[in-house]
């Protein structure tokens, strides 16, 4: 369990990666994770950059992820390596 202080450390960090990466605001960004603290971190960290996130189910196949990301015309992808994988021949 995170404490409010390392939630708010977590989110200013991943934040500046993002910002790091070219993600600005109102870019979408795909988030493809189990549910957990990092799938809190990484959904404010979008938010303070103020993107829009997009959550997609890490049960979907490699196609529709694939779909998706492209659908939503996807900036950055956050995901495990499992999205990591599937997503190797997507354009993002």
């Amino acid at each position: 369990m995170l404490s409010y202080a390392e939630l708010s450390e977590q989110v200013d960090q991943l934040s500046e990666v993002l910002l790091q990466v070219g993600a600005y605001a109102g870019d979408r960004i795909v988030l493809h994770t189990d549910r957990s603290e990092q799938t809190l971190v990484a959904l404010l960290a979008v938010l303070k950059i103020r993107a829009v996130y997009v959550p997609v189910d890490s049960a979907y196949t490699p196609k529709q992820l694939r779909h998706i990301v492209s659908d939503v015309e996807a900036s950055v992808v956050l995901c495990t390596q499992k999205g990591a994988v599937a997503l190797q021949d997507a354009e993002v």
